[in-house]
């Protein structure tokens, strides 16, 4: 990942807790101080084991509960260091980036998890009542740790598959006021423009049953999730013939999945009826969540995308939309 991307991740998770919500993205993990690095070699162990090829983000400084509460750069070398004397042989490769909030620093490291398995030493074999076990494939379940058994093992040892990273290059939303089976609402309909990056030669297939895309006005309208979904190829329509013809060389869709075959453009669409309790203020952005799980994947790609509120109103729609910095 580009440091760009890194930090773009860090600042949304820091965001999520400013607002209390929870971090559901398996792959991050938060520390409001630095832990003990036999400890930690153990935790970063089995979350690297469990990984399955993907980055691992781990925020130092940062507490779900007391959010931004800062931590020291300084520590990082010698910490580390000490770490990585309790693998077994090799240890996750790390970056490490200081990223500041406000008036305080979250480090912010990046373990990658493409040698796997990483094996960890018993700090208490060889002691008193330590017993006979020297070491130890840790892995990481839910937001604990344990022995890795034989399956996930194999887990492990399978080639795992890469998974294209998403770059989000502009979003819309739009709300209408409609009447939905005789029903008063609002029609949410998301529209977002993705460039799929990987540097794989193997195909990705992403079947729409699998992935999840939900919007959230904090205080107003709680995460719902969008009824419809897909996404597509640009396209090249021509109306006087009625058609359209896919542009992109490397994705193609079926009416059920996406197939990535190499870089390149695509449109996410979502639709859904809602309507809200009270008027919406013109600050409030909408926050976007999308979960997106590849075939024969057991890690699912996470996106979020925060839209502000586009002014003025036509009629009664509302409009929410973003635009990457070029």
């Amino acid at each position: 990942m580009r440091p760009h991307e890194i930090e773009n991740w860090v600042l949304q998770i820091v965001e999520r807790v400013k607002v209390r919500q929870p971090i559901e993205d398996s792959r991050v993990e938060l520390k409001s101080a630095w832990i003990k690095p036999d400890k930690a070699a153990r935790q970063i162990a089995g979350h690297a084991n469990s990984a399955h090829g993907s980055p691992v983000l781990w925020l130092i400084g940062l507490d779900e509960v007391n959010g931004v509460v800062g931590a020291s750069h300084e520590e990082l070398a010698e910490w580390y260091a000490q770490v990585k004397s309790q693998f077994n042989g090799l240890a996750p490769a790390l970056m490490h980036y200081n990223i500041p909030i406000d008036d305080r620093t979250v480090v912010a490291l990046l373990f990658e998890s493409d040698r796997a398995p990483f094996v960890v030493i018993n700090p208490m074999f060889g002691k008193t009542g330590g017993g006979s076990v020297a070491l130890e494939v840790p892995w990481r379940e839910n937001t604990s740790t344990r022995t890795a058994t034989r399956a996930e093992l194999l887990k492990i040892l399978a080639p795992h598959q890469e998974l294209p990273i998403f770059d989000i290059l502009e979003g819309q939303l739009v709300a209408r006021p409609e009447k939905h089976n005789g029903q008063e609402t609002l029609t949410w309909t998301l529209n977002l423009t993705l460039y799929a990056e990987t540097a794989s030669t193997t195909r990705v297939v992403i079947p729409f049953h699998k992935c999840a895309v939900s919007l959230e006005l904090p205080g107003i309208l709680p995460i719902s999730e969008f009824t419809s979904f897909s996404m597509t190829p640009p396209e090249q329509v021509r109306i006087r013939e009625m058609t359209a013809t896919p542009m992109s060389l490397t994705i193609e869709a079926t009416p059920d999945e996406i197939l990535i075959n190499g870089p390149g453009k695509l449109h996410l669409t979502g639709q859904m009826y809602c309507s809200v309790p009270q008027p919406i203020p013109d600050e409030l952005p909408v926050q976007i969540k999308a979960s997106l799980r590849p075939v024969l994947s057991d890690i699912s790609i996470p996106l979020h995308l925060t839209l502000i509120r586009v002014k003025p109103d036509v009629g009664k729609v509302m409009k929410w939309s973003f635009r990457a910095r070029s």
